[in-house]
This record gives C-alpha cells, sequence and structure tokens, in this order.
C-alpha cells in the first residue's frame, strides 16, 4: 500500500488559512533556496521571519516550515541515518519519550503530520511543561509496545523530561509495559533526555541535535504513523539530489514558485 502525502489545498471552507497553503510551499521553496545558498540554520528565525513576512504566514505555519525545511546537504545526511524497523532488533534503543509520544498522540488527534525533507515525520505542535497523558497517551503507548514487541530491541531505555507534568508517572508506567511484553529495559525521568538517548546504539527521536550526533536513528513516532496508523502526511517538497522520499510514498508536491 502506498501512503497518501498530499500538497493539500489552499483556504479552508470558512476562508482560514490552512497550515499548507499555497503560501506555505512557495515559501518552503524559498527557505529551502536560502539554505541551500549559504545561510545558516543557526539563523533559522530570521530566515522564518524573511519568508513568512513576505508570504504573509501566521505563527503556525512557520513552525511547520522550521520542522519540514531542511538543505539537501542536512537532509541527505540526516536520511543516510535512517534505519529500518528490524535494526532495532538486538540493539540497545533510546527514546525520547515525549518527541514519540506527542506525535503519535498528534496523529491520532487527526492534527496535521509533515514528512519532512530530512525524512523524519514530525507534528507541529508546540510542547507545553502543563501537558497531561489522557487516553491518546495510552493508545499512543499501546502503539509504541507493539512496534518494540514486533522487534525487540537487547533494551530499550525510554527518557522523559522532568521539566514535564507527569514524566514519573510515565516512565514508571513504559518500565510496567515493558515487563508485560517480557521486553528488556526501562522508563526513567531526564533533565536533557535529547541527550543521554545518545548514550545507545540507535535512538528514537526527531529532534535535529541528537539526529545530528547519532549513528542510527529509528523514527519510531513515524514509523507508527506511517505505517500502522497509516496518517495522510503532507511533504513541503523534496530535494531531488536525494533520489526521492523513502519507503515508496508518493509526493504531490505544489508547482514552482516564481521568484521576484
Amino acid at each position: 500500500m502506498r501512503h497518501r502525502v498530499t500538497r493539500g489545498p489552499g483556504n479552508s471552507e470558512d476562508g482560514t488559512l490552512k497550515p499548507y497553503s499555497e503560501a506555505v510551499f512557495q515559501a518552503a521553496e524559498d527557505l529551502r533556496y536560502l539554505l541551500n545558498h549559504g545561510y545558516q540554520r543557526k539563523n533559522l528565525k530570521s530566515l522564518l521571519q524573511l519568508v513568512g513576512n513576505r508570504y504573509r504566514l501566521d505563527r503556525r505555519q512557520r513552525t511547520l516550515l522550521g520542522k519540514a525545511v531542511f538543505s539537501d546537504a542536512e537532509s541527505e545526511r540526516r536520511r543516510g541515518k535512517l534505519a529500518d524497523a528490524s535494526e532495532i532488533q538486538g540493539h540497545t534503543l533510546g527514546i525520547d519519550g515525549y518527541n514519540v509520544l506527542l506525535t503519535i498522540e498528534a496523529a491520532l488527534r487527526g492534527e496535521p503530520i509533515v514528512l519532512a525533507d530530512d525524512g523524519l515525520i514530525r507534528d507541529i505542535a508546540g510542547r507545553s511543561s502543563r501537558y497531561a497523558p489522557g487516553e491518546a497517551t495510552t493508545r499512543a503507548l499501546d502503539l509504541v509496545l507493539d512496534i518494540l514487541a514486533r522487534y525487540p530491541p537487547r533494551e530499550v531505555v525510554a527518557l522523559f523530561d522532568e521539566r514535564m507534568s507527569k514524566s514519573l508517572r510515565l516512565a514508571s508506567e513504559f518500565t510496567a509495559r515493558l515487563e508485560q511484553h517480557s521486553l528488556c529495559g526501562g522508563g526513567s525521568t531526564s533533565k536533557y533526555p535529547d541527550e543521554e538517548i545518545l548514550a545507545e546504539e540507535l535512538i528514537s527521536t526527531s529532534d535535529s541535535a541528537p539526529i545530528d550526533r547519532a549513528s542510527r536513528v529509528f523514527d519510531l513516532a513515524g514509523y507508527v504513523v506511517r505505517e500502522v496508523l497509516r496518517t495522510e502526511l503532507t511533504a513541503l517538497g523534496w530535494a531531488p539530489s536525494t533520489g526521492g522520499p523513502p519507503h515508496g510514498d508518493t509526493i504531490a508536491r505544489a508547482p514552482n514558485a516564481t521568484r521576484d
């Protein structure tokens, strides 16, 4: 089955601007052009202001660009690190707990999910310290544990940011779930989960910083979203030098924007 990856229409029926409007695709092309021609990602805030102002994007659309658009070189380098699900079997896996669960929860709620240039699947919701686990969290945990049971790692280390609400509760529940599935490992809280997971052979996160430092990355949330939930994904373009999207996805791209 080929996954549905769409370009998306412009405005919704009530006239409000959707996250995936034509202007967003044009802005993505401009941002990618800048990143490919010497502008550094460390200046992303200024670049988003530049292209965002030009196309009159709202805050959510600018967040989408920041999570989805990367230079061709950066995208190719990261996609070279992506591991298939079967690769986690027999190896240690470090999971950024909130990063993985929140993306799956967003998909379960029908929120926008993007297939980024670098091959990672991301949501565009922000992370709040007031986050409280709910029914979607329970369902997300079920989905994660099903995948881990299907491809059992040698050890699973799931770290939950201690600054987030209910982290200890989630870590304890994750440990209990692992035991129920006869899997080795556990959940714990951490002040710097995106750093500590790097001690494992593979990591699961969509955060750029640890991905750039890791050797192999299994996009656990992306696998659930893509292969289990079959969520409709939106891509803002694809770098031609990379040979196209992974896993046979079909991408509908926006027409080439005309530059001034």
